[in-house]
This record gives C-alpha cells, structure tokens and sequence, in this order.
C-alpha cells in the first residue's frame, strides 16, 4: 500500500466512517484535499478484514496512476467488465457478476453512463 492513513482532518475521518459504513459512496474534491490518501486507508482498513477489492478507472492512464498510488493492480473499466470486441457488450453482468466485496472506481467524471451502470450492476 502506497500510503497509510494519518489521523489526518476530523473531515477526512468523518468520510473514512461515512465509506466503511455505506453500501455505495462518492468521495469527491479537489486537487490536494486527501481522497487518495483516504481511498488508501479505506483499501488498508478493508483488506486487512480479508474483503476482496477491485480497482477500475475509465482510461489506461488514469488505471496507472489508480495502481501507482495504490500499490493495487487497476483495470480499464472495459477490461475490468471484460468487453466483447466483436459486440461492444460487457461479458460481466447480473449474471457473471464480479468476484469482489468492493469495487472502487477513479474518475467517474469521465466515465460513460453505461459503463458506470454496468459496474453497479456486476456488484449488487
């Protein structure tokens, strides 16, 4: 793991139990405020409890930078969905879902509704 949580901001500890205490969350904020340093802590907090976590981000370079920060591997989402070249479809869905506790998404600001949809949908 890249970076382990510091007590840090009352904020950020708020959000730490706000995300291990929510079935689906957004952390969201500017340059410099602390969501890696808080995507971090929850991944050391939640495999250190054995839970399987997934790593996905809409770009190659954005999935690099999730894996530098993380320590983690990182997929593209159409790679992590495992994407039909031949039909555009997602192999992943309801009924192969992915095999994971927690799926963290980066840069969901550029993601694609139907990308985003069909995570939400491998999970639940």
């Amino acid at each position: 793991m890249a970076e382990a949580f510091v007590c840090g901001a009352p904020s950020q500890r708020e959000a730490l139990k706000t995300v291990l205490t929510s079935r689906a969350a957004i952390i969201t904020g500017g340059p410099g405020v602390g969501k890696t340093t808080l995507v971090n802590s929850i991944l050391l907090i939640l495999r250190a409890k054995k839970v399987k976590c997934l790593l996905c981000a809409p770009a190659g370079r954005a999935a690099k930078r999730l894996t530098e920060t993380t320590g983690l591997e990182a997929k593209t989402i159409h790679r992590l969905l495992e994407v039909d070249p031949a039909t555009g479809r997602f192999q992943r869905n309801e009924d192969k879902p992915l095999e994971c506790d927690l799926l963290i998404v980066d840069e969901t600001s550029m993601v694609w509704k139907c990308a985003l949809s069909s995570c939400a949908t491998t999970i639940y």
